[in-house]
């Protein structure tokens, strides 16, 4: 299951607490563009530590956490290979 978030969705941690993150396979930090890749790279961050708190659906593997920006058509064919 693929997340796509926003930057700028104040606390980026409200999916762990709602159990969301427990499923992700994959997160991907839209809008990575602009003035709000700065937002972008912080959100990605917030998540990647996120996850490190969920329990694993396999030892030692985390799903990615991709930036891409949908505007600007990069980063799209990253975000379609992920596993």
């Amino acid at each position: 299951m693929m997340l796509l978030v926003p930057p700028t969705g104040g606390d980026e941690l409200q999916g762990v607490k709602k159990g969301i993150i427990e499923m992700v396979d994959l997160l991907v930090v839209n809008k990575n563009d602009g003035d709000l890749k700065q937002a972008c790279r912080h959100t990605a961050a917030e998540y990647r530590r996120g996850l490190q708190l969920r329990h694993a659906k396999v030892a030692g593997w985390q799903p990615p956490v991709l930036r891409c920006s949908a505007l600007r058509k990069e980063a799209i064919a990253e975000v379609r290979s992920a596993k």
